[in-house]
């Protein structure tokens, strides 16, 4: 981090740029493949990674999916990354979202299993 008494907005868009350069050169990623994948422009993932742009949050979902990560991972301080308890938080985040997930796949198929017997 640059300045400790930097903007909370600008702090932010750092930690979003780094983690987008990292976890696109984890996945192996170009930027023009990310931008090809993720359907942006690839002059914007450019200039997100050098804190000249932010991303809507639309726009951060589909990094986050092309680069297979939940969204908060392009939050997290990369300083903090590692950080045991951090680790910690984002297991029970990563249980609750395989949760929710599996409530609204088992909620989905329950309701069109309702659908059809109602066609009949």
């Amino acid at each position: 981090m640059r300045n400790k008494k930097a903007n909370p907005a600008c702090e932010v868009l750092e930690i979003f740029s780094l983690n987008l350069k990292y976890y696109r050169k984890v996945a192996g990623l170009t930027q023009l493949e990310l931008a090809k994948i993720s359907g942006c422009a690839h002059n914007f993932i450019n200039d997100i990674e050098n804190r000249k742009k932010g991303a809507s949050f639309e726009t951060v979902g589909k990094i986050a999916k092309v680069l297979n990560v939940e969204p908060f991972y392009l939050f997290i301080n990369p300083k903090d990354r590692f950080n045991g308890e951090n680790q910690k938080l984002v297991g029970y985040l990563n249980a609750f979202n395989r949760n929710v997930n599996s409530f609204i796949e088992n909620t989905v198929k329950e309701l069109s299993g309702n659908n059809d017997k109602h066609k009949k």
